[in-house]
């Protein structure tokens, strides 16, 4: 027991010094080096003596995980455990040979090193997902064109001036605002991003020429669908003094990144539903051709519905799919169940999920944590409040396009209001990513000719105890083979390949969870 225990501490003392993640710091950027006090001075008290000398020995002798679960203030504001200081001699194990220099210094006959930490003003990665080159920029400003169209037939329930409408959904973010998180389209993405993207607009009104019902038709299997192209044309050719289309433009590439088109509230769900889709016209106007269109039908006045509309739709626009199910869906349509499988792109609620954010490039280098073996140790902090996530993939990540699990500690601060206590307090959730591409989409979402549309084989997303309910893990659960989710995909693209890993809970210390990640 002593050597299984002093074995886990080595373990975990080379995790905490270890953890991999991508390249540190962008080029270029200035590092900063900030000292974390010397190695012995386990108490942070400014001195090694006798007292650190008792705390280590009687670790070594009777418990080696003693000074893993005590966590010690340090110079830099943050909190660690006093097994990142006993490590004196840096070799990754804590054992009798610490406990020797240990005993030198508190005599003044040995000085250990001081521990510093190296951070840098890093840049965000770049977007995974511009792969699939989608019509929006995920990072940076991104200036959208917002028509606000009504027709003889139907008209909004209400009046609404332009500026209500802009504040309505590009008015700054206010916690305050009882529509809070979905307050605001800019708040909501900023909050989202960390600060990555900005989504901001200029607004149109249009009355169309003719009724809403001119502009729907049935597709061969009898569904209805709206005849955004005919509707844009239009629209276009009658405003094209009045516009100027090249400012929508924002990369330059010949094509309007995205138009939003919100549709009097009162027209039928028979084709005027939300949606995001292309323009399938060939017109161009001030020599640019218009690109994504996202269409909404809803009130101004119902805040909520208005605005996850246009936040779950430019979710589309940046190269994103729905996780929800389209086939085979009628009693169960969530991709993701239960308190941890709330996410913008499923539900049209609450925040992001980390594989989103991941997608989107709206972490830096250090945030994401790349398990590499053995076993290692991860402080993550919510990510409603700071960019971080862990990676374990199962073979090479392929620039995120691949497989792997996606280790994340969501709360309900940011974008995840605790709306209906859906949310509990929330926790660890680890979600199963196949994220292959296939041309410009992944491999397995809805639209690929390669998705199963029974729902039961692969998909880009899943929660790993998606069967067992869909709960978050919290301090001592442990997520390996037993929790059904948690395997690799086998050949026929079904979850039964053991990962060989075991995922162990911690504390939850100073806003941080301890995630402990080792082979079985």
């Amino acid at each position: 027991m002593i050597k299984k225990c002093k074995r886990l501490l080595c373990g975990l003392l080379a995790g905490i010094c270890t953890a991999a993640a991508l390249p540190a710091f962008s080029a270029g950027a200035e590092v900063i080096r900030t000292s974390l006090g010397q190695r012995g001075d386990l108490t942070q008290d400014g001195y090694i003596d006798i007292g650190d000398v008792i705390f280590l020995e009687q670790s070594l002798i009777y418990n080696g995980m003693k000074l893993e679960l005590m966590q010690v203030n340090c110079p830099d504001g943050e909190q660690r455990s006093m097994a990142f200081y006993a490590d004196l001699n840096a070799d990754g194990c804590v054992n009798a040979l610490d406990l020797t220099l240990i005993k030198r210094a508190a005599l003044g006959l040995y000085e250990p090193d001081i521990i510093y930490e190296e951070s840098a003003d890093e840049d965000f990665i770049e977007a995974p997902i511009s792969q699939f080159s989608p019509s929006l920029r995920c990072q940076g400003t991104n200036t959208l064109l917002m028509l606000v169209v009504e027709f003889p037939d139907c008209k909004f329930t209400k009046s609404y001036t332009t500026e209500e409408i802009y504040q309505t959904s590009f008015g700054p973010g206010d916690p305050n605002d009882p529509a809070y998180p979905l307050e605001s389209v800019i708040g909501y993405y900023e909050r989202a991003s960390y600060g990555a993207l900005t989504m901001n607009a200029d607004i149109y009104r249009y009355n169309a020429r003719y009724n809403s019902t001119d502009y729907v038709y049935i597709d061969d299997e009898g569904n209805y669908w709206a005849d955004a192209t005919r509707l844009l044309d239009e629209l276009m050719s009658d405003m094209d003094d009045e516009i100027d289309f090249t400012r929508y433009d924002v990369n330059r590439d010949g094509i309007m990144d995205t138009i939003l088109l919100s549709v009097a509230d009162t027209t039928s769900d028979d084709g005027w539903w939300p949606c995001s889709g292309r323009y399938r016209g060939s017109s161009r106007y001030d020599g640019i051709q218009p690109g994504n269109i996202i269409l909404g039908n809803t009130a101004p006045s119902d805040k909520i519905e208005y605005n996850s509309t246009w936040i779950h739709e430019l979710g589309h626009g940046m190269g994103l799919p729905d996780y929800y199910k389209y086939k085979n869906a009628e009693d169960d349509w969530e991709g993701l169940h239960g308190q941890a499988g709330w996410e913008m792109m499923d539900d049209a609620r609450f925040d992001m999920c980390a594989f989103s954010k991941l997608m989107f490039g709206w972490y830096k280098p250090s945030q994401i944590h790349v398990y590499t073996g053995g076993t290692q140790v991860y402080k993550l902090r919510s990510s409603q409040v700071e960019g971080n996530c862990i990676i374990i993939p199962r073979y090479d990540l392929n620039g995120y396009f691949s497989e792997y699990m996606v280790v994340e500690y969501a709360t309900i601060e940011g974008n995840n209001p605790n709306w209906w206590g859906s949310f509990g307090n929330g926790g660890i959730r680890v979600l199963h990513a196949e994220a292959s591409p296939f041309g410009q989409m992944f491999k397995y979402e809805n639209y690929s000719k390669l998705y199963d549309e029974s729902n039961n084989r692969q998909r880009v997303l899943r929660l790993a105890n998606d069967a067992e309910g869909g709960g978050f893990f919290r301090t001592y659960d442990e997520i390996d083979g037993s929790i059904s989710g948690f395997h690799w995909y086998d050949s026929s693209g079904y979850q039964t390949v053991d990962t060989g890993i075991k995922i162990t809970v911690g504390e939850l210390v100073g806003g941080r969870y301890t995630v402990i990640i080792s082979e079985e």
